[in-house]
């Protein structure tokens, strides 16, 4: 949902082109990997003759797709002809019934499992800046800065806390955890 109101009769300021409110809400949804949720078998020569084996990742039959919830707003102002443009977005995204991949007991025959394990919250704020401060025939000067900021938290799991695979840089340079409570 967007409003322009430069738009509206009652607007009577000339040096600004645009003021547009914005709000969106939203929802999607994401579908574990293949292999997340029926144990998949791989195939395997012995001998000369071939031969299936389980693989490494254990099935979960009850994994859900994870579902993302986002509520957004903001407003763009442009003014003096377009030269200048400012746009600012806040945003507030849940995901429930996050899919987590994280590693098993080895004994357990399995390497990995992928399961619904909790919430996901990200928070944040888009800030973007456009000016034209030279405008010729033979120049156009155009310079653009941005920021933005994201916190994420995750507000509920399921699991014991555990160390994500592939994230961060080992042992002694460090490496992602993810906990309640605690951002990824």
């Amino acid at each position: 949902l967007a409003a322009n109101l430069a738009e509206f009769p009652f607007w009577n300021v000339d040096l600004l082109d645009q003021v547009k409110l914005r709000a969106a809400f939203g929802q999607t949804g994401n579908t574990a990997a293949f292999g997340s949720k029926f144990t998949i078998f791989n195939p395997i020569a012995v001998g000369g003759g071939l031969g299936i084996i389980i693989g490494g990742q254990r099935g979960f039959p009850d994994v859900e797709p994870e579902r993302a919830t986002e509520i957004e707003g903001g407003f763009d102002v442009s003014g003096f002809d377009g030269r200048a443009n400012l746009e600012f977005t806040v945003y507030r995204k849940v995901i429930d019934d996050l899919l987590l991949t994280r590693e098993v007991e080895p004994s357990s025959g399995f390497t990995l499992e992928t399961l619904n394990g909790g919430q996901l919250t990200n928070t944040g704020f888009e800030i973007g800046l456009s000016l034209i401060p030279v405008n010729t025939r033979a120049v156009r000067w155009v310079t653009r800065t941005n920021f933005w900021t994201n916190e994420a938290e995750v507000t509920e799991l399921t699991v014991p806390s555990f160390r994500a695979l592939g994230g961060g840089f080992g042992n002694t340079l460090g490496s992602i955890q993810i906990e309640e409570g605690q951002s990824p």
